[in-house]
């Protein structure tokens, strides 16, 4: 906000948030954590939309261009492709 105010809080996980991501319109955001999950939110309600088990703990995030899914690395080297719920 302009004001440097909060605008939403979202309780992403019970330890670290290690990555974030914003979808190209800023509709849907993304966390890799260190619990092993990759946690997907409606970013204007902050309503949870999916929660994907990844290998380890999620160390970065990058969107498809077309918004339809996206790329998690893991501590471990693994990375996974994801798609968006519809």
């Amino acid at each position: 906000m302009a004001d440097g105010s909060v605008e939403r809080t979202i309780q992403a996980a019970a330890g670290a948030v290690l990555s974030l991501g914003w979808n190209t319109d800023g509709t849907l955001l993304v966390a890799g954590c260190d619990d092993g999950f990759v946690r997907l939110w409606d970013a204007r309600t902050g309503a949870l939309i999916a929660e994907y088990r990844a290998a380890t703990a999620g160390l970065a995030i990058e969107w498809r261009p077309d918004g339809k899914g996206f790329l998690s690395s893991s501590n471990d080297g693994t990375l996974a492709v994801w798609s968006v719920p519809k």
